[in-house]
């Protein structure tokens, strides 16, 4: 069953996955090699809106790994608050398969540092 379930889900034609454009990959090769504060001055110029969901997961993906990293109290504090505010601006969003997945992805963000 789970496999017609796969089947059909790639068979529909339509484009299922998160694809980062060449800035977006920057920033998020960054993030990963733990070089956030360029990350995130990165981020702060991203402005396009269709890249207004990437730039949230982007976002949360530098706070949780800062905070991982540094235990910081403070830092921790405000991602807290960030959080919250992502996903109340998620929530007033349609539902798509794009907002349950940002939405899962922060959490998981946040559980990092619990």
């Amino acid at each position: 069953m789970a496999c017609f379930f796969l089947i059909s889900f790639f068979a529909s034609g339509r484009e299922h996955n998160w694809r980062f454009d060449d800035e977006l990959e920057k920033i998020y090769k960054l993030a990963i090699d733990l070089q956030i504060d360029q990350a995130k001055a990165l981020l702060t110029k991203v402005t396009d809106k269709d890249k207004e969901l990437y730039k949230i997961y982007l976002q949360s993906l530098c706070e949780s790994l800062d905070v991982f990293i540094g235990e910081d109290l403070v830092k921790f504090e405000e991602m807290e608050k960030n959080f919250k505010v992502r996903i109340k601006l998620l929530e007033s969003m349609p539902v798509s398969a794009e907002t349950l997945f940002l939405r899962a992805e922060l959490a998981l963000h946040k559980g990092f540092n619990q």
